[in-house]
């Protein structure tokens, strides 16, 4: 089964040690988060009750703060609207193998 990772939304004055699994978080699928992860990048969030950083924690808790939401709306809006005209299914492109000396191929089907 693929990684999943999981993203709460919260009010800038959230507690962040309230982050637990009792949360509503939003499921996305490893490879989404990889072919999306650069324009992720473009967004500070707050990583594991420590520091903020841009982009996503790949191994912890990341927490997109209310002043932060505009511009990942924005970003997640655009993706949306990009995968909407894409076919039923689809095929992106994932890492290289150097066993194949080729991308992986990532095939997708929409969620009706």
């Amino acid at each position: 089964m693929a990684l999943v990772h999981e993203f709460i939304l919260v009010e800038d004055d959230f507690d962040i040690k309230e982050v637990d699994s009792t949360l509503n978080a939003i499921p996305i699928s490893d490879q989404i988060i990889k072919y999306i992860s650069d324009t992720l990048n473009w967004v500070t969030m707050y990583w594991n009750n420590k520091k903020d950083k841009n982009g996503l924690n790949y191994y912890g808790y990341t927490v997109i703060r209310e002043r932060e939401i505009e511009q990942f709306k924005k970003l997640i809006i655009c993706w949306i609207e990009l995968f909407e005209i894409a076919p039923d299914e689809f095929c992106l492109k994932g890492d290289y193998s150097y066993d194949e000396d080729d991308y992986e191929k990532i095939i997708l089907r929409k969620m009706r």
